[in-house]
This record gives C-alpha cells, sequence and structure tokens, in this order.
C-alpha cells in the first residue's frame, strides 16, 4: 500500500493533539492498538468509513474533513 499524503498524517495528528487525547485514548475509542492509531497518523494505513465517524465525532469535524485532511484546528 502506498503512502498516504502527509498533509492527512498530520491534519488527523494535529486534531488529536488538540484534543488532549493520546494514541491509547483514540484507540480505545476505536478499539484499535495505539499501534494502529499510529499507523492511520502515520498515512500506513487508510482511515475505514466506520473509524472516520468515530473519529469525526471524537475531534468535532465532519466524516469529510476526516477523509480530505482538510482539518484545521479553530480557535477555541
Amino acid at each position: 500500500m502506498s503512502k498516504l499524503t502527509n498533509k492527512y498524517a498530520n491534519g488527523l495528528k494535529d486534531l488529536r493533539i488538540a484534543k488532549n487525547l493520546s494514541r491509547f485514548n483514540v484507540g480505545k475509542v476505536l478499539k484499535k492498538s495505539e499501534d494502529c492509531v499510529e499507523d492511520i497518523e502515520n498515512g500506513t494505513r487508510k482511515v475505514s468509513i466506520d473509524e472516520a465517524f468515530i473519529l469525526a465525532n471524537l475531534y468535532g469535524v465532519s466524516v469529510e474533513e476526516i477523509y480530505n485532511a482538510k482539518n484545521e484546528i479553530k480557535e477555541m
């Protein structure tokens, strides 16, 4: 599998960090390992539609933003 874009990976990592969540926390919600979350963030694993809905809800963004990596961290 080819590597996904860095923009995609960095966007997901930035969203996780902005919510003060660890890879462990996200993995627990996804029912996946920390390594799996790391692979998603590094772009070596694609996000399933079910995972995208969970991540979108967790990070407070749309599913489209999860897939398109147009994840801008908004000022709170």
